[in-house]
């Protein structure tokens, strides 16, 4: 049987403070407690994904210039799904408005 029975709830426990705001986290850190799992680690990976996202919209953007007019009629609607540079999206991503987090939780 998992999962806490009654009694008092348990208070979140604050992780291991980076330089950076934990607020983000902390939804999933109060699922995974009630799942008995402890946060041991986090990290950003903004830098990462913005580097990931130039190289692979680079690749779509030369595809899109090949795309029939009707394709190109939506270049800005498909540049927005993939957070290409120059879109609201990459922006977030680039001004840090928007995160990618990785996490490590560790049942004990």
């Amino acid at each position: 049987m998992s999962g806490r029975q009654g009694g008092k709830a348990k208070p979140l426990k604050a992780p291991k403070k980076n330089d950076k705001d934990l607020t983000e986290i902390f939804p999933i850190q109060f699922a995974a407690e009630e799942a008995g799992l402890n946060l041991r680690r986090w990290e950003s990976c903004n830098k990462e994904v913005i580097e990931g996202i130039k190289k692979v919209s680079k690749k779509y953007d030369e595809k899109l210039e090949k795309a029939p007019f009707y394709v190109k009629m939506f270049k800005n609607s498909l540049r927005a799904t993939y957070c290409a540079p120059g879109t609201e999206a990459y922006e977030r991503l680039r001004t840090g408005k928007k995160k990618y987090l990785a996490a490590m939780w560790i049942k004990e």
